[in-house]
């Protein structure tokens, strides 16, 4: 009988000990995500590691295997890092229906979807949300004619800037203002027009600089290294001009990486950090999935001198992203 259960026990703690090791590996994986694609399109779900760490704890726990524990523990700590890292634990909802604060700057970012059928019906109610800037990602072919080709916005006191479709390289994107708009071009960075789209809005509250970020979806390796370099390139050229003309930094962006994937570590890198709190709303994508299996791919990202006070996402009608909202104070020093 004593032999027997020492048997158990050893296949036990052989059991505690191989799915913790496996959860912390797991959890682990981040850190080698920039350089191996797999890693990296699987760390946008790095989450659920996280979460299989926190379960495996609790199961040692009860097998009473406290080194194990103390693995899955340091495992849940480790995978854990990349999504707190620089974010607020919660601030108050978006009240979209009503105009912001005197002083508050409201962003609006959302991949609007480049086959929607019902993209008026989203662009009306967005345009309806008393915002500073909207940033529309991944526009369809029709929403591009009617804004940029037709003016179709500016009878309604918008200006706008845009990003042009090139086939393969960059989707069409669009930065809206009832504010004063301009583009600022980056001439010393390699395909700076073609992927960077990055605006001066003057808002009461002072001037910003808006950049709308959406690199490849790496449904590919090739596309998943176009996306990574545009990623790199628009850090490289935004983020020192914002330094060099002294100016604040808002980046609305579907990244299509989750916060612990390589492009959102380079944006952190970079000196932004995620509008989104730990509490308060799930992920963004894919919009019609239940809240906790959505990845935050979309959000507003801010630098320095940018507090964010309120933050929502929305379903759309026509997309498969949710559309976020940012409410942001521009502090008086940079």
């Amino acid at each position: 009988m004593t032999g027997r259960g020492g048997k158990g026990r050893r296949w036990v703690t052989a059991l505690a000990w191989a799915g913790g090791v496996a959860a912390m590996l797991w959890s682990a994986a981040w850190l080698v995500s920039g350089w191996v694609y797999a890693v990296d399109v699987a760390s946008s779900f790095h989450s659920f590691a996280v979460v299989a760490c926190v379960v495996w704890a609790g199961v040692c726990v009860a097998a009473r295997r406290w080194r194990a524990v103390w693995l899955c523990l340091a495992g849940a700590a480790v995978g854990g890092w990349p999504l707190v890292q620089g974010r607020g634990l919660t601030v108050g909802p978006v009240d979209v229906l009503s105009p912001p604060a005197p002083g508050v700057v409201r962003v609006v970012a959302f991949n609007i979807g480049p086959e929607s059928p019902v993209w008026a019906e989203d662009m009306r109610r967005v345009l309806g949300w008393h915002a500073d800037a909207v940033v529309l990602l991944e526009t369809p072919p029709t929403l591009w004619r009617f804004v940029d080709r037709d003016g179709g916005l500016r009878g309604e006191g918008w200006s706008s800037a845009h990003r042009s479709w090139v086939d393969g390289l960059a989707s069409p994107c669009f930065v809206l203002s009832r504010h004063r708009l301009e583009r600022v071009g980056l001439p010393g960075v390699e395909h700076g027009e073609r992927d960077i789209l990055l605006t001066r809005v003057g808002t009461g509250s002072g001037d910003l600089l808006v950049l709308a970020v959406h690199p490849h979806s790496p449904r590919t390796r090739a596309r998943w290294e176009l996306g990574n370099a545009m990623m790199a390139r628009t850090m490289a050229g935004a983020v020192p001009e914002a330094e060099r003309l002294g100016l604040p930094l808002v980046m609305a962006a579907d990244l299509n990486a989750g916060p612990a994937a390589w492009r959102s570590r380079a944006a952190r890198g970079a000196g932004l950090r995620m509008a989104k709190p730990l509490t308060g709303g799930w992920g963004t994508f894919a919009a019609s999935w239940a809240g906790p299996l959505r990845v935050q791919i979309d959000d507003v990202w801010v630098g320095p001198g940018v507090r964010v006070v309120g933050w929502s996402s929305f379903a759309p009608i026509g997309s498969d992203h949710r559309v976020v909202v940012a409410d942001l104070v521009i502090q008086a020093e940079r």
